[in-house]
């Protein structure tokens, strides 16, 4: 059966198709030829995949670094203020 839809367009220097990649850290889906997450953006390839990864690393760990870089405060009793 032939889709009404059309499938396998290649937009913007792109060499997959948006949805060919799956981010399993932060649950989104991006181009598979350079890791993008955003949709309709330019292919910036190999070197735009590297890039990518390193910036996409840090992204669903933030509150995570967030909670181990500061250090909690304890609570002191009044005589000890």
């Amino acid at each position: 059966a032939k889709s009404k839809y059309p499938e396998d367009i290649l937009v913007n220097n792109h060499t997959k198709v948006w949805g060919s990649w799956f981010d399993r850290r932060i649950f989104r889906w991006g181009y598979g030829d350079d890791h993008s997450l955003v949709r309709n953006s330019y292919s910036t390839g190999e070197a735009g995949k590297e890039a990518n990864d390193a910036a996409n690393a840090g992204v669903g760990s933030a509150m995570g670094s967030f909670k181990t870089s500061r250090p909690m405060l304890e609570a002191m009793p009044a005589e000890q203020r």
